[in-house]
């Protein structure tokens, strides 16, 4: 049976799997941020390496790395940047050495993260709304469905509505970006469907049909599963989200509200933005990559720990 008991909730604070999960979390980071590392070496035009702040003078000469030959030297570059790292030491902002990287990197960051768990807790709001609203056929037919058609729009026409509307009747920018990511990042009929169809598939199992006709609760029985099945949708939705934060931090250029580590890995890597700047846009984005990678084994880790027959593969 799936009940929240006390056995899966020391299965999910069992310290031998939250190592084991750790583990693999950095393990890919390191596999997948190394690869990038490799790719962004051999990036033609530079001046010399992306981790080397030569200062204000640059070499007349692009310096190429072969992403084949020069490993050697390349991973032992990589070494020294993630030892760095590791301190939370990303070195300075610009290439020219002015400037520190790393409270920008969280101030981004920090953005970036406001943005899309806000968004998710308003998309799962208004979703579970929805779902106990669609019970009655004409609010279905005429206020949910249009509402949630909306969101095959492409994301960059609801921003433009969204923000003139925000406009027009006064409301601030940053309501109209969460409403943005909720309706047109797919958040809203995301959530809907697969939380309407996840419940139904749930409250049909026999199981629960059968502590229902026997007196209980059938949610009680049904809890576990429900959670779980909710934490899957939920993180699985949060790297599908970043891709519409991107659109929606630069489209907003500049927004102290909206500058967040999209903006800023965009920003780095773009001519028209200034001076390009790989080292930013990489430890950006290896930020992000262990951000999803531990998003992912965590996932992993509360499916495993609170579901009894997946535990006992």
């Amino acid at each position: 049976m799936y009940i929240l008991d006390r056995q899966s909730l020391k299965r999910i604070f069992q310290p031998s799997k939250i190592l084991l999960s750790i583990l693999w979390t950095f393990l890919a980071f390191f596999f997948i941020s190394y690869i990038l590392f490799t790719l962004f070496s051999g990036m033609p035009g530079q001046g010399s390496h992306f981790t080397d702040y030569t200062g204000i003078e640059y070499n007349e000469e692009d310096i190429e790395f072969n992403m084949i030959l020069d490993q050697p030297e390349i991973f032992n570059k990589y070494l020294i940047w993630l030892k760095s790292a590791a301190v939370l030491d990303f070195g300075p902002r610009y290439s020219d050495g002015m400037g520190e990287l790393s409270p920008e990197l969280k101030a981004a960051f920090n953005i970036s993260i406001k943005l899309i768990f806000i968004s998710l807790i308003i998309g799962a709001v208004i979703s579970m709304v929805f779902i106990f609203l669609s019970k009655i056929s004409w609010i279905d037919n005429y206020f949910i469905e249009p509402i949630l058609t909306l969101s095959y729009l492409h994301l960059l026409i609801i921003l433009v509505i969204l923000f003139h509307f925000a406009y027009t009747i006064g409301l601030p920018e940053l309501f109209a970006g969460y409403l943005s990511l909720v309706i047109g990042g797919g958040v809203l009929v995301d959530y809907y469907s697969l939380l309407k169809s996840e419940y139904e598939k749930v409250m049909s199992k026999d199981y629960v049909i059968f502590a229902k006709y026997c007196g209980f609760k059938e949610l009680r029985f049904a809890m576990t599963e429900l959670l779980i099945n909710f934490l899957s949708i939920t993180l699985s939705r949060i790297p599908i989200l970043f891709s519409g934060m991107i659109m929606l931090e630069v489209y907003q250029s500049g927004h102290s509200d909206f500058s967040g580590i999209g903006y800023l890995i965009w920003s780095s890597i773009n001519p028209a933005e200034g001076s390009t700047e790989y080292h930013v846009a990489y430890s950006a984005t290896c930020i992000l990559v262990l951000f999803f990678t531990a998003l992912f084994y965590l996932n992993n880790h509360l499916k495993y720990s609170l579901s009894p027959k997946l535990n006992a593969k």
